[in-house]
């Protein structure tokens, strides 16, 4: 088996052999490569400077906002969550029966009788529950309607 020559590809030594005609064949091909990428860079400047000429004449697509409906659900989503608390809070009573009553609106556990009401957990879980479901049949429309 013959040494490979350090550099050369073997579909050249294939061809020619080790020889002086090798290399002059891999030297012109790597010094074409070049000439081609330069030609790229080329062609990726003339394009950047049509795209600024033009700029003006194209319709802007509008920015988006700092506020994104992402950001708006999760601060509604959280508003919800919090809601039936701040509604306890701002209720009338003692700070002991607020306190309570908060308990019993997320956990459906009522501290002063000692037992479980499924109606008190659905009073301070739904608002969070149908803004969740809102929230995501909201994106599913406009999903389909971009698609349309």
């Amino acid at each position: 088996m013959r040494p490979m020559a350090k550099g050369l590809p073997k579909s050249l030594i294939k061809k020619y052999g080790i020889s002086k005609k090798a290399w002059s064949v891999y030297r012109a091909g790597k010094s074409r490569v070049k000439k081609a990428v330069h030609r790229k860079a080329n062609k990726r400047k003339t394009t950047y400077r049509y795209a600024v000429r033009h700029m003006a004449k194209r319709k802007r697509s509008s920015r988006r906002s700092f506020l994104s409906f992402g950001t708006v659900a999760k601060f509604v989503k959280i508003g919800a969550l919090v809601a039936p608390a701040a509604a306890r809070a701002m209720g009338g009573g003692s700070t002991q029966d607020k306190i309570n009553g908060a308990i019993s609106d997320y956990t459906g556990f009522n501290m002063a009788t000692g037992q479980f009401n499924f109606g008190d957990l659905a009073k301070g879980w739904m608002p969070y529950i149908a803004t969740s479901l809102v929230i995501v049949g909201i994106q599913k429309l406009n999903g389909i309607v971009r698609r349309l």
